[in-house]
């Protein structure tokens, strides 16, 4: 796949046809570029682009877009921990955890865009 044809495929908003082994990695590039909205803001934008690595390899394992939802539930609680203990450092690592966190929300659902397990009894309870 040469660069043109990737290119010309992510410039395309109505998706790309899997109709060779080769073209898989095209699709998935396509749906990690174009999973998000119109109307998103800076900030998120810039944590689209942050996830999207993580997305793309977490697609390659065996764990489930609700794994990461829960490490991300982890990291929270650790964040509100954190926040709790007072001293000017914790609520520091506090603030870092609690975005963490808020990447690791970003991230499960590009990867479940990926995985196609956007059925209500897999993940959007836990949305």
């Amino acid at each position: 796949m040469t660069r043109d044809n990737a290119t010309s495929a992510l410039l395309h908003p109505e998706g790309v046809a899997v109709t060779s082994p080769q073209r898989v990695s095209m699709a998935e590039r396509f749906l990690v570029v174009h999973s998000g909205k119109v109307l998103d803001g800076i900030h998120t934008s810039f944590n689209r682009r942050l996830c999207r690595p993580f997305a793309r390899v977490l697609s390659h394992t065996s764990a489930g877009p609700n794994a990461v939802t829960w490490g991300g539930v982890v990291i929270s609680i650790l964040s509100a921990v954190a926040f709790a203990q007072g001293s000017y450092w914790w609520p520091v690592l506090g603030a870092v955890l609690f975005y963490v966190a808020g990447l690791f929300d970003e991230t499960d659902g590009m990867f479940a865009r990926l995985q196609r397990l956007l059925q209500l009894a897999s993940g959007e309870p836990l949305e």
